[in-house]
């Protein structure tokens, strides 16, 4: 009967452990993966002239936008993000897909 109650304790202790993390991040918001914190994020084109070219990003508006692009530029070896379209510029109009912005991701650093 020692057994059972351990586990029982184990599992509650367990389940407490769970809720508690569950309230660190709201529902439908993304956390930044290692290193996208450090992606610039420009609307320079001249910013990115020496750079390479390593894929594309959009954003979604049901997403963080900001942190699903740098997650997304650090996931294709990225290191700044050149915004190429942003609603703010447009007077807030969202693309015909739902997208809110668009971006080029570059590798300027060393790989």
């Amino acid at each position: 009967m020692h057994l059972q109650e351990s586990c029982q304790g184990a599992a509650l202790l367990m389940a407490a452990a769970l809720l508690s993390l569950a309230g660190c991040v709201a529902p439908g918001q993304m956390m930044l993966a290692p290193g996208a914190d450090k992606v610039r994020i420009t609307k320079n084109p001249s910013d990115v002239s020496a750079c390479v070219a390593v894929g594309t990003v959009d954003s979604r508006p049901e997403l963080d936008s900001e942190v699903y692009m740098r997650n997304h530029t650090v996931g294709h070896n990225g290191d700044t993000l050149l915004i190429t379209y942003d609603p703010s510029d447009q007077q807030g109009k969202l693309l015909a897909n739902g997208v809110i912005e668009t971006g080029v991701e570059y590798r300027c650093g060393k790989p």
